[in-house]
């Protein structure tokens, strides 16, 4: 309905609500719309790895760890997800607790 210009607003991902309104935008749709501000929801993503290899499995966990930990996920937000806008309060809070487990 969103891609149709038939809804006025519905609930969703901002990631893959903005994918659905830049489509919109370059088929020449009017810019009238808009994304929330702020994430209503924690929308977990996976990566998918093999499953008979855990040292793998491991060595990924690890990574996503640090990065969440020592702030490198900071500077990849900002690279693919700036126009978005900053990260809100419920994103940093599953930063931090994607953080802990080391």
């Amino acid at each position: 309905m969103v891609r149709a210009g038939k809804s006025t607003a519905t609930p969703g991902d901002r990631v893959v609500l903005w994918q659905v309104l830049m489509l919109r935008f370059a088929a020449g749709a009017a810019r009238s719309s808009s994304c929330p501000a702020t994430d209503f929801s924690y929308e977990p993503y996976g990566i998918v790895v093999r499953r008979d290899d855990p040292d793998f499995r491991l060595a990924v966990n690890r990574a996503l760890v640090d990065l969440y930990k020592h702030g490198g996920i900071d500077p990849i937000f900002q690279r693919w997800l700036s126009p978005l806008g900053p990260p809100g309060p419920l994103l940093h809070a599953m930063f931090y607790l994607m953080s802990l487990p080391d």
